[in-house]
C-alpha cells in the first residue's frame, strides 16, 4: 500500500469523523435549545423570525400593536439624518400585526399563525395575497422593538383626545406667533387659515364656515391627529417659505432637510414622540399606508437583531450584494439611467417620434428588471417629477402612435402603470383595444399571454388593473363573438403567468363580466380539452386554472398536519409550567388599558357637557364610544396561576361594567320626557316647554357623564381587588406539584 493511498484512506476517515461528529453537536444543541432547527440541526433563523414576529403580535391581540420592526443596512437602530423623503426626520418601522409579520417573511412559516387562535383571523388563506414588505424588505437586518412608555405614542386606531389636542394647537400658535423670522404681519390670520387648509386636507368639512376651523368637538379623535400631523407640517414648510397648498397639489417641490427637522420638531413639541398607523390611514405616508413614525428614538427597546434570512432577501441577493459592495458603481450606474430617461423625455416632449419613444422604452424596463435600480432609480423618478411627465408622454403620444402594436415592450407598460400609481394607463390600453372590436380578445390573450413565466409585483398589479377595467368594457363585446371570448379566457386560466398573479376564486370573480354576458349555451356547456367532456364554462375555467392551485392547497394542508403531529407529540417541560405560573401581568396590563381609554371617553364627554353651548351645537346629547370604552372581553389569554372561578369572577366584574356603559349609551327616552314636562305644565307656551327640554336633556347628560365615571372607578376598584387576591404569593415558594394541584383543582 503507497503512502499516497494512506493519507488518502485516512483523511477521508477524518473528514467523515468530523462530519458525524458536527452532526452530532449541532443535535445535542438542537435538543437542548428552545430555538427552531433544521433538519440538519442547524438554527433555523428563518422561522425563528416568524416565530418573534408572530408571538408579538399575539401579545397585542385585541390592542393596538405594541412592538414594531425596523429594517436597517447597519447593526444599529436610529434615525437616518440624511433622509430625503417627504416625511418629518424620523425612524421608521412597521408595527408587529399578524400581516406585517407575514409580509416581511414573505408568506413562509404561516403554520405558525394558524396555530395560534388569537391572530390566525387576521392572516388572509387566499393565494392571490402578495406577502412583500412595501419598502426596505431586503435589507441586511431585522430589529424587534417595543416602547418603554406610553406617554406621547399615538395610534391612528385611537387618535387624539381633546385636551391633547386643545393643548397641541395653542402650543403651535404660541409658537408660529412668536417665531419672529417668519415676518407674518397677522399671525392670527395666518395660523387660522394653516389651520383649516390643514382640517380640509384631511377631509374635515367646512362647508357651512369655509373661513372658521371645525371646533375640537366637531372632530373624531383620528381627525385631531391627523389635523396636528398637517399642521406641523405646514407650519414647517412656511418656516422656509415653501408653498404648502402647490405641495399638496403636486406643483412644488420636495421639502428641505430644513424642512423635515423642523416637522420633527413641531411634533416633539407637542408632546407627540411616535405616530402608530394602525389603522391603515395612510397618515404617515399614503404609498406605506401602514407604519410607524418615531420622532423620540430614546423611547424605543431593543427586542432581538435577525439577520435577513427571509425569501425577500434570497431575491436577487448576488446582484444586491455586488452593488452594495461597489456604491460607486451603483451610484453612477443609477445616474447613467436616469440622464438617459431624461434625455429620452426631453426629445418626446418636443419632438415625438417613434425612435425616440422606443429608446425611451429601452430606458425604463431595465430599471424594472433590477431590484437595486427599481429601488434607487424609481424613487429618483418620482422625487424629480419624470414619471409624471412619461405618463403623459405615453398618454398623449406612444398609446396613440401604437394602436396596432400594443405588444411592442409590453413589460414597459407595466412599468408606467406602475408610476401612474392608478389606472389612466390601462383604460387607455382598452379604449385602443376596442378600436377594433373584432381583434379586442384576441389583443387582450395576447397581450397577457406575452409575459414568460411567474408573475413579479408589477405584472400582478397590472394584471389585475387590466383585467378589471378590461373585462368590465368588453361585456357587451363578449355576446358579439362568444367564441373569441371564450377562446381568450381558456388561454388566461391556462398562462403560468396568470396563476401565479390570481387565486383560481380571484380569477373568476374578475372574468365573470365576461362569463354572464356570453350566450346562454356558450355559459352552461363548454369542452373541456383534458376530459373531452362538456361541463359549464366556469367549470372548465376552475379546472384549467386548478391544477397549482390543488398542489399549493396539498402542500398546505400537508405542513398544518405535520405541525399538528408536531404539537401532539410535544409536551410541556418544568420551566414551561414554572415560566407559566405567576403570570397575572396581563391582566394588569389589560385593565390599565381598558381604563385609559373609558377615562379618555369620559374627558371628552365631560368638556361637551361642561360647555352648555358647544353641548348644543352637538346636538344636545353625548356619543359614549362603547366599543372602546366597554370591549366585549376582558381577559384574552389563558392565565395559569389563576382558577378557573377566579377567571370567572373577574369575568362577571367585567360584564356588568358593560352592562352599565351600554346602558348609559341608549339615552335619554325623549318621548317620556316630553309627556312629563307637558303634563307638569299645563298651559306653558311652546318656548317654556323647549327651555323645560334643553334643562332636562343637558341635565340628563350630565347624570349620564357622572354615572359612567361612576361605572369606572368602580370598575378599577373591584377588578383590582380580584387580581390581586388571584396573585397567590406562596405559590412562589411552594412545590411545583404542590402549585399545580392548586392550579388545577
Amino acid at each position: 500500500m503507497t503512502h499516497n493511498l494512506i493519507r488518502q484512506i485516512v483523511r477521508a476517515h477524518l473528514e467523515e469523523a468530523s462530519r458525524a461528529r458536527r452532526q452530532q453537536t449541532r443535535a445535542t444543541v438542537a435538543a437542548a435549545s428552545d430555538l427552531p432547527t433544521t433538519s440538519a440541526g442547524r438554527v433555523d433563523t428563518a422561522k425563528q423570525i416568524a416565530l418573534t414576529g408572530y408571538n408579538l403580535a399575539k401579545d397585542s391581540a385585541g390592542m393596538p400593536p405594541k412592538y414594531g420592526f425596523t429594517m436597517t443596512s447597519i447593526q444599529k437602530v436610529g434615525i437616518n439624518p440624511s433622509s430625503t423623503f417627504e416625511t418629518p426626520l424620523a425612524l421608521y418601522a412597521y408595527p408587529v400585526t399578524p400581516m406585517m409579520v407575514s409580509n416581511l417573511t414573505g408568506g413562509k412559516n404561516l403554520d405558525i399563525a394558524f396555530a395560534m387562535p388569537e391572530i390566525a383571523d387576521e392572516i388572509p388563506g387566499n393565494a392571490q395575497v402578495d406577502y412583500e414588505l412595501p419598502f426596505v424588505g431586503r435589507a441586511p437586518y431585522i430589529n424587534f422593538f417595543g416602547f418603554d412608555t406610553q406617554e406621547g405614542v399615538f395610534y391612528t386606531s385611537v387618535g387624539m383626545d381633546d385636551g391633547k389636542y386643545r393643548g397641541a394647537i395653542d402650543m403651535l400658535f404660541r409658537w408660529f406667533r412668536g417665531n419672529n423670522r417668519l415676518g407674518t404681519d397677522n399671525p392670527e390670520r395666518r395660523f387660522r387659515q394653516l389651520l383649516i387648509k390643514a382640517q380640509r386636507h384631511n377631509k374635515v368639512g367646512t362647508q357651512n364656515a369655509p373661513d372658521v376651523p371645525k371646533s375640537s368637538s366637531e372632530m373624531t379623535d383620528y381627525l385631531r391627529l391627523a389635523t396636528v400631523w398637517t399642521l406641523t407640517r405646514a407650519l414647517s414648510m412656511v418656516s422656509v417659505a415653501a408653498d404648502f397648498d402647490a405641495f399638496n397639489a403636486g406643483a412644488a417641490p420636495s421639502p428641505t432637510q430644513s424642512t423635515i427637522s423642523t416637522w420633527r420638531a413641531l411634533l416633539l413639541m407637542v408632546g407627540v414622540k411616535a405616530v402608530i398607523d394602525d389603522d391603515v390611514k395612510g397618515l404617515v405616508h399614503k404609498n406605506e399606508p401602514e407604519q410607524i413614525a418615531i420622532m423620540d428614538a430614546s423611547i424605543i427597546v431593543p427586542i432581538q437583531q435577525f439577520d435577513n434570512t427571509t425569501a425577500a432577501a434570497k431575491l436577487g441577493k448576488d446582484d444586491d450584494v455586488y452593488w452594495k459592495n461597489n456604491p460607486d458603481r451603483a451610484n453612477a450606474a443609477a445616474e447613467t439611467k436616469l440622464k438617459e430617461i431624461q434625455i429620452a423625455v426631453d426629445s418626446l416632449e418636443q419632438s415625438p417620434a417613434v425612435r425616440e419613444f422606443a429608446n425611451l422604452t429601452y430606458a425604463i424596463n431595465p430599471v424594472y428588471l433590477s431590484s437595486w435600480m427599481t429601488r434607487k432609480v424609481v424613487g429618483d423618478l418620482k422625487r424629480s417629477g419624470l414619471d409624471n411627465r412619461i405618463v403623459k408622454i405615453v398618454l398623449d403620444y406612444g398609446l396613440k402612435a401604437y394602436p396596432k402594436a400594443l405588444l411592442g415592450g409590453t413589460y414597459f407598460y407595466v412599468a408606467v402603470h406602475d408610476l401612474a400609481g392608478d389606472n389612466r394607463i390601462v383604460d387607455e390600453m382598452t379604449s385602443k383595444l376596442m378600436a377594433d372590436q373584432g381583434a379586442y380578445f384576441d389583443a387582450i390573450k395576447g397581450l397577457i399571454t406575452s409575459f414568460r413565466g411567474e408573475s413579479d409585483r408589477h405584472i400582478k398589479k397590472f394584471i389585475i388593473d387590466f383585467f378589471n377595467v378590461a373585462f368590465k368594457k368588453g361585456a357587451e363585446l363578449a355576446a358579439q363573438s362568444p367564441g373569441e371570448a371564450e377562446s381568450m379566457l381558456v388561454a388566461l386560466a391556462s398562462s403560468p403567468t396568470v396563476q401565479s398573479a390570481l387565486s383560481m376564486a380571484y380569477f373568476i370573480q374578475l372574468v365573470m363580466p365576461i362569463i354572464k354576458a356570453l350566450p346562454r349555451e356558450a355559459q352552461t356547456s363548454s369542452l373541456n380539452s383534458r376530459s373531452g367532456e362538456r361541463m359549464p364554462l366556469a367549470d372548465v375555467l376552475r379546472e384549467l386554472f386548478g391544477g397549482s392551485e390543488r398542489a399549493k392547497a396539498d402542500a398546505k394542508e400537508k405542513n398544518q398536519i405535520q405541525a399538528l403531529e408536531k404539537k401532539r407529540s410535544q409536551r410541556p417541560t418544568t420551566d414551561d409550567l414554572y415560566a407559566n405560573l405567576g403570570d397575572l401581568d396581563k391582566l394588569k396590563g389589560r385593565l390599565k388599558h381598558v381604563l385609559d381609554r373609558a377615562r379618555q371617553e369620559l374627558r371628552s364627554a365631560q368638556n361637551l357637557v361642561s360647555d352648555r353651548n358647544e353641548f348644543f351645537k352637538h346636538g344636545g346629547h353625548i356619543d359614549l364610544d362603547d366599543y372602546s370604552s366597554a370591549l366585549r372581553r376582558f381577559h384574552q389569554h389563558t392565565i395559569q396561576s389563576a382558577t378557573l372561578e377566579q377567571l370567572q369572577q373577574a369575568e362577571e366584574i367585567w360584564l356588568q361594567y358593560v352592562a352599565k356603559v351600554r346602558d348609559l349609551v341608549r339615552g335619554p327616552n325623549y318621548l317620556q320626557m316630553t309627556n312629563d314636562i307637558v303634563n307638569s305644565n299645563p298651559g306653558a307656551s311652546n318656548d317654556v316647554i323647549n327651555d323645560l327640554m334643553s334643562d332636562y336633556m343637558h341635565a340628563h347628560a350630565g347624570g349620564q357623564v357622572a354615572q359612567f365615571e361612576q361605572a369606572i372607578n368602580a370598575l378599577e376598584t373591584e377588578m383590582t381587588a380580584q387580581i390581586e387576591s388571584m396573585d397567590d404569593k406562596s405559590v412562589e415558594t411552594s412545590p411545583l406539584y404542590e402549585r399545580l394541584i392548586t392550579r388545577w383543582l
